[in-house]
């Protein structure tokens, strides 16, 4: 994660790690099931799967009477990503709930599909890395590399300015991650960090709500005169500022759902939902779910607000 968005989670000395090879460690022990999702042991039920291709077809097609494309992009662990980082014995299986998912919506034929990014990312790791040894969350180099996997899933249907690598300059930074936090004494590591030259993007509102609930605007002047409207979780940071460049406006909201009342007042070109895989293990209600706006109102009737703004992502330096 960035300077910023590390700063967005507090962190409990709390059994939720692993320690793996060559000084990594891993997220375990929690409520996700994480490990038992990775080693095919935590399987999505057939009820499951036609429940994600229902809900996936249902949000494709009422954004379709709007012409209106919907892409969602799965996030993959660090899990995933350094697999023989992993501790002695834990090995990926083939078949976890992402790839039963995807496997579900190739064998209905469905109209809705996902991105799940972990070849091209596997691939770029050539050239940089794309997570650290102490977080959970991939880093930016990442984010970036499924940030061109998600503009090539939507080819010329919206119009974009789409960020070239050569137009981002790549820093190493020495931090503690949420799972160095964890640790005693808290472990720090390089964390690769992406920042745009010559950024045009800028914050236009944020509501600095505490996680779910959050709702931040970026307009980006240099950009078509589109908007993308995304609905993610926290690995939705890393590609922020990305996304920020590329459209005219960007609208982000922190929820686990799909939020039909927000579509229908952002009126956007485009939606993005982003979810890391290991919550695809739930089944949030679709539609009696929360709104970002009730959601929001809580966490400030609760004083769950004033984390750290998010216009640091969006410089150069």
């Amino acid at each position: 994660m960035g300077r910023v968005a590390a700063q967005l989670f507090r962190t409990l000395h709390d059994g939720k790690i692993m320690e793996g090879r060559d000084g990594w460690y891993f997220l375990s022990n929690d409520t996700n099931g994480v490990v038992d999702q990775l080693c095919g042991r935590l399987l999505l039920s057939d009820a499951d799967l036609r429940a994600w291709q229902r809900r996936l077809e249902c949000r494709t097609a009422w954004l379709a009477r709007l012409a209106t494309p919907y892409v969602f992009v799965v996030a993959p662990n660090p899990h995933s990503l350094y697999p023989e980082k992993l501790p002695e014995g834990i090995v990926p299986s083939a078949e976890r709930p992402v790839t039963q998912l995807i496997g579900q919506l190739a064998r209905a034929g469905s109209f809705a599909h996902l991105v799940y990014p972990l070849d091209e990312i596997l691939a770029a790791r050539e050239r940089r890395p794309v997570a650290a040894p102490n977080e959970t969350h991939w880093n930016s180099f990442a984010a970036f590399v499924a940030y061109g996997s998600l503009l090539d899933e939507l080819g010329d249907r919206v119009a974009a300015r789409r960020l070239t690598e050569e137009q981002v300059v790549w820093v190493a930074r020495r931090r503690i991650g949420d799972l160095g936090a964890k640790l005693d004494p808290p472990m720090e590591a390089e964390h690769l960090e992406g920042r745009i030259l010559a950024p045009g993007a800028r914050v236009v509102s944020d509501n600095r709500v505490q996680n779910r609930g959050r709702l931040v605007e970026i307009e980006c002047a240099a950009a078509p005169g589109t908007t993308c409207l995304v609905m993610g979780d926290s690995f939705t940071y890393e590609m922020l500022p990305f996304l920020g460049e590329s459209f005219r406006r960007t609208v982000y909201a922190q929820i686990p759902t799909f939020d039909y009342d927000l579509a229908e007042s952002v009126a956007p070109d485009v939606v993005v939902a982003l979810m890391n895989e290991r919550f695809l293990r739930f089944r949030w209600p679709e539609f009696s779910a929360p709104t970002i706006l009730e959601l929001a109102g809580a966490k400030q009737r609760d004083g769950l607000v004033g984390v750290p703004p998010l216009d640091e992502l969006f410089t150069s330096s």
